[in-house]
Order: C-alpha cells, then structure tokens, then sequence
C-alpha cells in the first residue's frame, strides 16, 4: 500500500526507524521529514534485506549527521526506481551507508546538498553499486563528492550512470570523489561537474581506480585536473574519452600516473592504442554523448576489455569492432529511450 510521511520529527529516521529488521517499503512518499542525527527519511541499523521501492524522498533533512533520505548502518539495503530530491545533510545529501551493503538502482539522486561530502551519495566502510542512475545537480559543500562519495575502506561500482552538474566547492570530486577505497565506472557518463580544486570529473586519492568504457567531458575546475585528478592511486583506464575537460584532461597530483589504453584523451596521453581526436558527439549541450556517424571512436576499442552492454543497455559491439567510450554506436537505428 502507497503511504505518504510528511513532516515528521525524530532523533534518527525522521519517518521511519529501522532496528534489527527486514523491510519492504515500496511506493511511499516522504517529505521534509528531519532527524536530529541520522536518516531524515528512514535510518536502517543493523537490518538485512530491506528493500526501497519506487519511493520519493523530497526536501528532508538530517540536521547534525548523514543520510537525508536514507541512513544505513551495518545494514544490506537495495534501493530501485526511486527519487531524491532537495535533501540536506552533514553527509549523505540523498544517501548515506556505513559498514553496510547499499545498492541503488534505477534511481534519480538530484539537487541534493551535503555540508560536508557527499552531496548525492556517501559511501563509508561499505560496499555500494549505483547502476542505472542518475546524479545530478548535487553540491557538497566543505569537502569532495559533489555527486558520489566513496570513502575510506569501501568499495564501489558505478554502472550504466550519468554523473553530471554536480559541485564539490572545496575539495575534489565535484563528479566523484575516492580516497583509501577501490572504485570501477564502467559505461558511465560524467559530464558538466565542477570543483574549486582538483578532479572535476573524478579525484582520486590513495585509492584504485578503474575507469572502463566511459565519457568523462565537459567537466571544469579553477584548480587542475578538470576530467581525472590522481593522486598517489593505481588508476587504470580502458576504451574511454576524456575530452573538453578544462584546464586539462588528466593530471597526476603525485605518485604513478594513470595507465591509459585505447582511449581518446584530449591532447594525447601515452599509451598503447591511445588518440587525441574531436569525438564528435550528437548533442553535449543537453547531456547527449551518444557517439554521431562521424566519430573517430567507433570500432577502434579493446575487444578483450569491453563490457557486453553500453550505457543504454544495449550490446556491444555493434559494428567491426567495440565503440570507445559509454555509448555503442548502432547503425541506422534509434538508441533505446533512458530514464536518466
């Protein structure tokens, strides 16, 4: 049954308090719901197999601590076909998980804030999957991750996502921030971020990377590193476009510099099957990447790397050989209709 919860108040889960529980929420609204530490909307502790479904989470708040839409701790939580929007919070502008299993699918995560990181989502300790969704036009405040942040000790895949518009004004990341964990994007766009410091697109530090089949462009930073910031990371970089990023596309802060192979990198990097050449995509401007007819991108990627779908879930490859970047260009057909 659909329920709304609005205007509620509590210590921790403004709305709903979860202990030691399994949960299926599916098709609730909850609206300015605040808690005074964690979860304006809900807050899991220690629960297995809670389930979110095609929920609204619209202008809470977590006054003092993290999650404004939802709080998870030591707790394995999926959540699918929802909406957060408008939340504020310490941490966790729309979603927070600590020492737990988060998986978000499907999922539009926008105009969220975090005073400190992680305007759309944090992840701490934890294991977190963001697959097909959507990050945009978050702002995280004081530290990185305007969008996504993956801290210390956690590991996470971002997968088949648009991560775009998002802000990070002090720190790296406005797209995506990583420090002291493992981080794979793979078939993802992350496009029109900003940061006052270094990594637009993504910042990396102390962390590894994997960056596979995926468009970062149109990123920019009044510091350095408008589509990749490295610094003292293993990054590795596959059938990729790194292209229109201001200053720079990539730039190693210290340590190794990033491996980069068979992907199209504004001004050149070194690297086996690499190229510097305008990717000619459809429609920037209004977040369209799909790769037009004309683009130097298509057929050249590394077979052996490439995942068997593209951003649009469709099969790659589609021609002589797998497209660089998110998008699998199809011949003579219309791309599939998106969500995101």
């Amino acid at each position: 049954m659909a329920c709304a919860f609005e205007q509620n108040l509590a210590n921790d889960g403004g709305a709903i308090l979860l202990k030691r529980s399994s949960a299926l929420i599916e098709g609730c609204d909850f609206r300015e719901n605040i808690a005074f530490d964690d979860g304006g909307g809900i807050a899991c502790w220690r629960s297995a197999e809670v389930r979110i479904t095609d929920c609204d989470f619209v202008d809470n708040q977590a006054l003092d601590k993290r999650g404004a839409g939802v709080y998870c701790l030591v707790s394995s939580v999926t959540i699918g076909d929802s909406f957060f929007a408008g939340g504020r919070a310490d941490n966790g502008g729309g979603i927070f998980g600590e020492d737990s299993s988060v998986v978000v699918r499907d999922t539009r995560i926008r105009g969220n804030e975090a005073y400190d990181r992680g305007g759309g989502i944090h992840f701490a300790r934890s294991r977190g999957v963001v697959k097909r969704c959507s990050v945009n036009d978050n702002v995280a405040y004081d530290h990185g991750g305007g969008g996504i942040y993956v801290g210390p000790q956690s590991a996470a895949i971002v997968d088949q996502s648009l991560v775009s518009k998002n802000t990070a004004h002090y720190f790296g990341g406005g797209g995506v921030a990583a420090l002291g964990c493992s981080l794979s994007v793979t078939n993802s766009v992350v496009a029109g971020n900003a940061t006052g410091s270094a990594g637009s697109g993504l910042f990396v530090r102390s962390a590894y990377l994997t960056l596979s089949s995926s468009t970062i462009a149109g990123n920019g930073t009044a510091g350095t590193g408008g589509g990749l910031a490295a610094d003292r990371s293993a990054c590795d970089v596959f059938n990729s476009i790194i292209w229109a990023n201001l200053p720079d596309g990539i730039v190693t802060l210290a340590g190794e510099p990033p491996n980069v192979e068979f992907s199209d990198v504004q001004g050149g990097w070194g690297g086996e099957g690499n190229f510097s050449a305008e990717p000619e995509f459809v429609d920037p401007g209004s977040d369209n990447y799909h790769l037009s007819g004309r683009s130097p991108c298509v057929d050249v990627g590394d077979m052996m790397r490439a995942p068997s779908m593209d951003f649009d879930g469709e099969s790659r490859p589609q021609g002589s050989g797998v497209d660089v970047g998110a998008d699998e260009r199809l011949t003579g057909l219309v791309h599939r209709e998106s969500k995101r």
